[in-house]
């Protein structure tokens, strides 16, 4: 990881929120985007990243996903390839958007709510990114009509899918993209798309400290804050809404468990 990075020990929910209200002040962010992880090891980099040697393969998985998933699709118009790329990244299938949340303590909730076994014992973490001065300062050749574009923006599908080979591409692009489910809507989901190219990690870049805070949550103090979430209502059906997430609200309100 770039060592430029500022970190910062967050210890309880009020110094988090006090940590977050001051990030603007701060480092001169002008937005803030959150992901929170598990584990602080835990990279900036998407699923295709981690799963194929070759991002260039997500054409394949894609093709793939849209001729065996056609009979499932309740919305039978025609859909883009940028469409479809949000369906498949809903269902796990590989590819080259990276998930953030514009909410702070929805991002929390992944760090501290949704742990394994395999978490035990390590600390969590949040990152924190300016998705305006990433697309403004580092996004060789966007120039879209908004700071943060859509998904369907004419330069961001020209640079994303290197229809324009003119213009290089270092850094993935912050944009939004259709709120095309209710998981989307709850966890007020936006993105980061990552290029066509050899595979990285976000933080691992030269100068992305000046979009790029990381807090880390201790693992002696998880428990904690967790269960002062939870007191404010941030449980599991609100990140996730279905029938699952109620299931393990009640047995965690009527068994404890």
């Amino acid at each position: 990881m770039n060592e430029h990075i500022r970190q910062i020990e967050i210890t309880s929910l009020q110094q988090f929120l006090d940590e977050v209200q001051k990030l603007k002040v701060v480092t001169g962010f002008e937005k803030i985007w959150f992901r929170g992880i598990a584990d602080e090891s835990y990279g900036l980099e998407p699923s295709i990243y981690r799963h194929a040697g070759d991002p260039v393969i997500e054409k394949q998985l894609l093709n793939r996903f849209i001729t065996r998933a056609q009979p499932f699709i309740d919305d039978k118009s025609a859909k883009t390839y940028w469409e479809w790329l949000f369906i498949m990244q809903h269902y796990g299938v590989p590819t080259r958007l990276l998930d953030w949340s514009e909410s702070a303590l929805i991002s929390l909730a992944f760090s501290v709510i949704y742990r394994e076994a395999k978490h035990s014992g390590k600390n969590a973490a949040m990152w924190c990114l300016d998705p305006i001065k990433l697309n403004r300062d580092f996004v060789k050749g966007l120039r879209p009509t908004e700071p943060i574009p859509s998904i369907i923006d004419n330069t961001v599908k020209r640079i994303a899918v290197y229809e324009d080979e003119t213009i290089p591409v270092d850094f993935p692009i912050s944009v939004y993209g259709p709120l095309n489910s209710v998981r989307i809507v709850a966890q007020k989901g936006v993105f980061t798309l990552f290029p066509f190219k050899e595979k990285f990690k976000l933080e691992d870049l030269e100068g992305v400290e000046k979009f790029l805070v990381k807090l880390i949550i201790p693992d002696a103090n998880i428990t904690e804050i967790k269960d002062q979430l939870i007191t404010l209502g941030i449980t599991e059906n609100n990140v996730y809404p279905g029938l699952d997430s109620i299931a393990k609200e009640i047995n965690r309100e009527i068994l404890n468990a």
